[in-house]
């Protein structure tokens, strides 16, 4: 059988505890508000595909030794907390399907900025979230270390930035469902490990670029409108 009902806020008080995992569970409830306060040794947290919902603590910040945090596929809402960027040693970022915005003080553009600070940061996603906002030349300073960037269906506007480029060690992007214009940069050339790229269901215009043909390990590619 599944687990259900919430999860006990005791469990956030073990302070020893390293690896707390609940996946594919019947949960419901909310996480407490001090979550993070008692856990100064956890390192990952795998909660999706529950019924979890209200907000994500701030206070999760105080567990600084965090470096997977999943909260996939749960009911999530509220804004994604400024302090998830406090994380530095994240290398997984998994916040897809819920319902989570972004501060009313804060845009898509400051959030990815404030996450190139996790310089081991592996993973993000944050697909099937009605974030908004446009993808900022910033993100040319994600570690080298980001290998999937997945923010489908998730109201982003404007171009992709030529700067996407910089990341040589992404293997996965998807992009789709979105409000992206203009055109695929040619800058594309420098995603020498990229094997998977989702556009798909965009308003991107123009050709393809021909350099694009030249990345080596590209071996799934959607583009259609």
């Amino acid at each position: 059988g599944r687990l259900s009902g919430s999860i006990p806020a005791s469990i956030f008080n073990i302070s020893t505890l390293r690896i707390f995992t609940c996946v594919e569970n019947l949960l419901s409830g909310n996480l407490p508000s001090t979550m993070g306060k008692g856990m100064p040794n956890l390192e990952e947290i795998y909660i999706g595909t529950n019924n979890l919902s209200g907000n994500i603590p701030a206070s999760i910040s105080n567990a600084t030794k965090l470096t997977v945090l999943d909260l996939s596929h749960n009911n999530f809402n509220g804004p994604i907390p400024s302090s998830v960027a406090n994380l530095v040693s994240l290398s997984i970022l998994n916040l897809a399907v819920n319902s989570l915005v972004l501060e009313s003080s804060s845009s898509l553009s400051k959030f990815l900025t404030s996450l190139t600070n996790s310089r081991n940061l592996k993973e993000l996603s944050v697909s099937g979230n009605p974030l908004g906002g446009t993808i900022p030349a910033s993100v040319a300073n994600f570690s080298n270390s980001l290998q999937s960037f997945s923010a489908r269906r998730c109201n982003i506007s404007g171009k992709i930035p030529e700067e996407i480029g910089n990341l040589s060690s992404l293997a996965l992007i998807n992009l789709s469902e979105n409000d992206l214009t203009g055109f695929i940069p040619t800058t594309v050339d420098g995603l020498q490990s990229l094997q998977r790229l989702y556009l798909d269901n965009n308003k991107i215009s123009g050709s393809l670029p021909n350099n694009i043909c030249n990345l080596p390990k590209l071996g799934e590619m959607e583009l259609s409108k």
